[in-house]
């Protein structure tokens, strides 16, 4: 599933330094899976939760996603609450920018994730083929 992340360049970003698409900086703490983040490909710029954990993908390639809406709202219909957070899964198969659109189009944004953790433990429950 594709997150709201990414070691893109822009202004303010470089490559290996990961932050959140609401600009925060994902912390060096972060629990990534063994090894990860490699950019082994040269172009895995973009973040997914998958069934061993959060690891580095390149962009173009096509995956579920995470979306959590923008600005408050009451957690209801296609989102869940997932320990402070409203999220929705979509098993739609989309690169990452396609994905963006999408959750944009729904009023939201990718997930930016406040608990790292939680959302592991709740893929492991709920998804875990994916």
């Amino acid at each position: 599933f594709w997150l709201g992340a990414s070691d893109t360049g822009t202004e303010t970003q470089s490559e290996g330094v990961w932050h959140w698409s609401n600009g925060e900086l994902i912390p060096a703490d972060f629990p990534w899976s063994p090894g990860k983040p490699n950019n082994s490909t040269g172009a895995e710029h973009c973040l997914i939760i998958s069934s061993s954990g959060y690891i580095d993908e390149p962009c173009s390639r096509k995956h579920n996603f995470v979306c959590e809406p923008r600005g408050s709202v009451i957690c209801s219909g296609n989102y869940t609450l997932i320990a402070d957070q409203c999220l929705s899964f979509n098993d739609i198969s989309l690169n990452q920018s396609d994905a963006e659109n999408t959750c944009e189009n729904m009023g939201g944004k990718l997930a930016s994730i406040n608990i790292p953790q939680a959302l592991l433990d709740y893929k492991k429950q709920h998804y875990s083929s994916h």
